[in-house]
């Protein structure tokens, strides 16, 4: 079977017609570019077999090879820190924490400007939410290709059994229906959990994020320059943690233990919700959990109204380095990994959704039963990432600031207590 997955993923990226821009400007021909990426899905084969297809087509075209490494996630944060310090760098990446890189990198390293780029593939085709993450004082540093919105995923054959007919839209409905889908042992503790929120490590500020948009609240003002989560949407939303787990008893105590993976206990079939999945959740339930696949639906997060923002997207972006030694290479290399018909084949190989318009609107997001709600969700987030180069050490997991006050919330600490303490050495950082 997986020699089969392989050929088909190589079919498919062999029968695309990439009749775009990639290729215009001056002959890069014989040059080789380092390429750095993270892994996606849960499927790292089948993501290695579609990068090395669409490599070798591109290659084919420009005569330019793409030399690929897999950046582990566990290390990502420490190798772009030094590729944008002077350290060993790629040519393009896929990057996070961009403006953090620009702003360390100085004259020397980091990103490279490519309003260029944008020129000539337009700066309207994606989501505004992607736009931060790319554009950064005044100037371009990458082009938007995977969204990383958050959604909810249940268990529908649960839903049934305790006649459950519709996903709540807020959350004193979902409360209502957690309490009902929560089954407990025979020493009280929680069995199966009415709702989780998404977490593994023991991380809980991106769960925190979205209840906070949940809750009408930001975590910095529109212009970027003050934290805003002080709030009264800021101790709603952590209180909503606390009581589902130590008022309501719905999330288990043990979702504090870092070896605690509400995806493992899901499948498992001992959590009817999860709140705040990323689009590939579902590629690991058909490779780890076959046999649930005909219960799990998806749904948009609950609010506290049943309208406005109720979660968060990302936007990761493609960018090259100062350092490249082949600038138009890497250039065409990057607006051919962006272009809509590398893109699409990306998402359903890598089971992801996407910045791009003209992707997501591609019958196969549209008609989807389950992509169809990431969709309708994008319309309803906050960024997840705040575009100031402080954001990567205010957000650092586990000891940053903000992973700290999740962290005391969850393992019983008084919300308003946390956020003070949290403001405080949020304020000793960004000044």
């Amino acid at each position: 079977m997986k020699a089969i997955r392989t050929v088909l993923v190589l079919a498919a990226v062999l029968v695309i017609g990439f009749t775009f821009g990639a290729c215009k400007g001056g002959s890069s021909k014989g040059e080789t570019i380092n390429f750095w990426m993270q892994q996606y899905g849960g499927n790292p084969q089948g993501q290695q077999d579609f990068i090395n297809g669409i490599a070798a087509k591109f290659k084919e075209e420009t005569g330019i090879t793409v030399n690929v490494t897999y950046v582990d996630w566990g290390q990502a944060h420490t190798k772009y820190t030094l590729a944008a310090t002077g350290g060993e760098a790629p040519d393009v990446a896929d990057t996070f924490f961009p403006y953090s890189w620009v702003k360390i990198g100085g004259e020397k390293y980091g990103l490279l400007q490519i309003d260029d780029v944008i020129a000539e593939v337009g700066s309207d085709g994606f989501y505004d939410v992607a736009r931060p993450e790319c554009y950064i004082n005044g100037h371009w540093y990458g082009l938007p290709w995977r969204g990383d919105t958050r959604a909810a995923v249940y268990n529908q054959q649960l839903f049934d059994e305790f006649g459950i007919t519709e996903f709540p839209k807020t959350y004193a409905e979902l409360l209502d229906i957690g309490k009902k889908l929560t089954t407990y042992n025979a020493d009280g503790s929680v069995d199966r959990a009415g709702f989780l929120f998404s977490v593994s490590q023991a991380r809980f500020d991106q769960t925190w994020f979205a209840l906070l948009a949940g809750h009408g609240g930001k975590v910095m003002n529109d212009s970027y320059t003050e934290f805003t989560f002080n709030s009264p949407a800021g101790v709603e939303s952590l209180k909503f943690m606390y009581d589902a787990v130590f008022t309501h008893h719905i999330v288990p105590q043990a979702v504090i233990d870092p070896s605690y993976d509400s995806a493992q206990v899901f499948m498992a079939g001992k959590a009817a919700i999860v709140l705040g999945v990323a689009p590939d959740f579902f590629t690991n339930v058909k490779l780890n959990a076959p046999q649930i696949v005909p219960y799990v639906r998806s749904a948009i997060i609950p609010s506290k109204t049943g309208t406005g923002p109720s979660s968060i997207a990302f936007a990761a972006p493609v960018s090259i380095f100062k350092t490249t030694k082949h600038p138009e290479a890497a250039k065409k290399w990057l607006k051919y990994f962006c272009s809509k018909d590398v893109q699409l084949e990306a998402m359903k190989v890598l089971g992801l959704v996407n910045s791009w318009l003209d992707v997501m609107n591609d019958s196969y997001f549209q008609t989807d039963p389950i992509y169809k709600n990431f969709t309708l969700q994008t319309l309803r987030t906050n960024p997840g990432d705040m575009p100031i180069a402080e954001f990567s050490e205010i957000d650092a997991f586990p000891s940053g600031p903000l992973n700290t006050m999740c962290t005391q919330v969850m393992a019983g600490g008084d919300p308003q207590t946390a956020i003070n303490e949290c403001m405080t050495k949020i304020n000793a950082i960004f000044k």
